[in-house]
C-alpha cells in the first residue's frame, strides 16, 4: 500500500532438497536465526506460503528481501523469486516423495504408502476440518487437570520388623522373623521376599495348586458342586478330589502355553472347554442306577438340578420383563425392601429411601449393602452378609423364598411387566402364548404336558378372578409400574397373565436341562 509497508509472513514451507536440520521452514522462523541449507549439485526451489490472502486486491507491490549469513556455507548466486496468486496448497515435492511417485501403486510398499499418505495428508485440503478438530482437541487435553495414580510400592528398606509373641502378647516380642513360603510347598523365594516374588511363585510352573484352584472353582460355578467340594480349603481339613484324575487333567491342560497346546491360563478359554463336553451337555434326567451309584451327583453322571444365586435370581427376572437397565457404574440404589427393617437395624435413626425409576430395577450389583441389615430378599437365597470373606455359598431350599418371589415387590412388577410382554409379542391362542413364555424363560423346547399344565391353570386363575375384580386390579396393575394395558387385553385377562408369569418367574430361578 503507498500510504506504508504491511509485513506479511509466511508458513508452510517446503523444499525439494535440504540438508539435516535444516529445512526450509528454518528460512522463516526468526526465532532460529538458522536457514535453509542445500547441497549444490544441482538447481532446487522451495515454497512458503502467504499467512494472509492477497486475492482481491487492485495493486499489490511485494518486496522480498533474502539475507545469507552463513559463513561457511556456499551464498546463493543464482536465484529467482516467483509469486503465484494460485489457491494453496502449493508446495515442492522432495526427492524421497518424487522417487515414491514414481512407482505405480500396485507396486508400492507398505512402508512407502505410509509416508506418502504422511507426506501428503496434513496438506490435503480435505484435511483442514479434521486438522481443526485435532488441534482443538489437543487444547482441551492439555487444559485437563491429571489426578495423580495412587500405586502401591513396596519400599525394602522401611518393612516392618516382625516378631513371634509370647502366647500372643504384643508386648512380649521374642525372636525376629522373616518373610518366607510354608516349606510343604514348592520351594520358594528366601531372600529380599517381595509381592512380586509371592506372585511369581504362585504362577511357577512347580506349583500345581493355583492351577487345581482356579479350575475347580470354574467346575463349582457350572455344576454346583467342585471336583473338590470344598472350594475354600484344600488343606488336610478340606474334603478329597473324588476325581483327582480329572482335576489334575484340567489342571495340566490350563497351565500349559498355547503355544504347546494349552490354554495358557484363558478362563474363557477353559469354560469353553468345559461346556463344550459331553459331560456339560447331557441330560438332567437320572436314571435309577444313576441315583443308586452317584446319589450326590458328585461325578456328575448327570446335569445337576440348581438354583441361580441370590443376585442372578432377581437380574433374570428383571431382563424377563424388560425392567433391567443394564447401566454401568454409578451410587448405589435402593430396591423395595420391608418397611422398618432400617429403623429397627438403627434405631431409628436412618430411614431406607426406596429408588424410585429406573434406579428401582438396576441390576443387584448396585443394591445398597448394609452388614448390620443385608438386603432381605438376597438373605433368603442365601446371599452372605459380607462380613467376612465367602468363596462357597451353601444353598438351601425354604418356604420363605417361594413367598419372596410370589410378594416381594420386584417380582411382582416383574410378572406385570413379563405379562405385558407375552400378550404383546406373542402370537396366536393362549397356548401358543404359553409355549412362547415357556421357552423364554428356560431356553429350550416346551413340552406339550408343561403347556397344557400351564394353560389349565390360566383357566383356573382367570375363572376365580372374575369372582373378585378387586384382587384382579391389585395384581395387574401398580403405581410404580405405570405401564399401558396391552390392546384387546381386559383387567382380568392380564391379571392371569400376571399369577401365570410370576409361576413362570420361579422356573427361572433352577437351572435344569431336561
Amino acid at each position: 500500500a503507498l500510504s506504508g509497508w504491511t509485513r506479511l509472513a509466511l508458513k508452510n514451507a517446503t523444499a525439494d532438497s535440504m540438508t539435516p536440520g535444516n529445512g526450509p521452514e528454518n528460512a522463516i522462523d526468526v526465532q532460529k536465526h538458522s536457514g535453509w541449507h542445500v547441497a549444490l549439485d544441482a538447481p532446487h526451489a522451495a515454497v512458503f506460503e502467504a499467512e494472509k490472502s492477497l486475492v482481491g486486491k487492485d495493486e499489490v507491490l511485494l518486496s522480498v528481501a533474502l539475507t545469507q549469513t552463513a559463513k561457511d556455507r556456499h551464498p546463493f548466486t543464482h536465484f529467482r523469486i516467483s509469486v503465484t496468486t494460485e489457491t494453496g496448497p502449493i508446495y515442492e515435492l522432495s526427492p524421497e516423495m518424487r522417487e515414491i511417485l514414481q512407482v505405480t501403486p500396485a507396486r508400492r510398499t507398505v512402508e512407502q504408502t505410509e509416508k506418502l499418505a504422511n507426506y501428503f495428508r496434513p496438506r490435503a485440503l480435505a484435511y483442514d476440518g479434521l486438522r481443526n478438530q485435532i488441534a482443538e482437541k489437543r487444547v482441551e487435553f492439555a487444559n485437563i487437570k491429571t489426578v495423580a495414580l495412587p500405586v502401591m510400592v513396596e519400599k525394602m528398606k522401611d518393612r516392618r520388623i516382625s516378631h513371634i509373641l509370647a502366647k500372643g502378647n504384643y508386648l512380649a516380642p521374642t525372636d525376629e522373623v522373616q518373610p518366607a513360603v510354608l516349606a510343604s510347598f514348592n520351594p520358594g523365594p528366601t531372600n529380599n521376599v517381595s509381592r512380586l516374588a509371592l506372585a511369581q511363585w504362585l504362577m511357577a510352573a512347580d506349583n500345581p495348586m493355583t492351577a487345581r484352584v482356579a479350575v475347580n472353582r470354574c467346575w463349582a460355578q457350572l455344576f454346583g458342586l467342585g471336583i473338590v467340594e470344598t472350594e475354600e480349603d484344600f488343606g488336610t481339613q478340606g474334603s478329597q478330589p473324588f476325581n483327582p484324575e480329572l482335576l489334575d487333567w484340567l489342571a495340566v491342560t490350563f497351565r500349559t502355553p498355547k503355544a504347546q497346546g494349552g490354554l495358557g491360563w484363558d478362563m474363557k478359554a477353559l469354560v469353553r472347554l468345559i461346556v463344550s463336553s459331553q459331560t456339560y451337555r447331557q441330560s438332567s434326567v437320572a436314571s435309577e442306577s444313576a441315583k443308586k451309584k452317584d446319589p450326590r451327583n458328585q461325578f456328575v453322571s448327570h446335569y445337576p438340578r440348581r438354583r441361580l444365586e441370590a443376585e442372578a435370581i432377581r437380574d433374570q427376572a428383571l431382563a424377563l420383563a424388560g425392567l433391567l437397565i443394564p447401566r454401568l457404574g454409578g451410587p448405589s440404589v435402593y430396591p423395595p425392601q420391608p418397611d422398618g427393617l432400617w429403623v429397627v437395624a438403627f434405631r431409628g435413626k436412618e430411614n431406607y429411601p426406596t429408588s424410585t425409576g429406573e434406579d428401582r430395577w438396576r441390576r443387584s450389583l448396585y443394591t445398597i449393602w448394609r452388614r448390620i441389615a443385608p438386603n432381605p430378599g438376597m438373605t433368603a437365597f442365601d446371599a452372605p452378609s459380607r462380613e467376612v470373606c465367602t468363596l462357597r455359598r451353601l444353598p438351601s431350599n425354604t418356604p420363605l423364598q417361594s413367598f419372596v418371589t410370589l410378594n416381594d415387590p420386584v417380582y411382582v412388577e416383574a410378572a406385570q411387566a413379563f405379562a405385558r410382554r407375552i400378550l404383546r409379542e406373542a402370537k396366536g391362542s393362549a397356548r401358543e402364548k404359553i409355549k412362547w413364555a415357556l421357552e423364554s424363560v428356560l431356553a429350550r423346547p416346551a413340552t406339550e404336558t408343561q403347556i397344557a399344565a400351564l394353560n389349565k391353570l390360566l383357566e383356573k386363575t382367570s375363572a376365580e378372578l372374575r369372582a373378585n375384580p378387586d384382587r384382579a386390579n391389585r395384581l395387574a396393575t401398580s403405581p410404580e409400574l405405570p405401564l399401558p394395558l396391552p390392546l384387546d387385553a381386559d383387567l382380568v385377562e392380564l391379571a392371569a397373565w400376571t399369577a401365570l408369569a410370576n409361576v413362570l418367574l420361579n422356573l427361572d430361578a433352577v437351572l435344569v436341562k431336561s
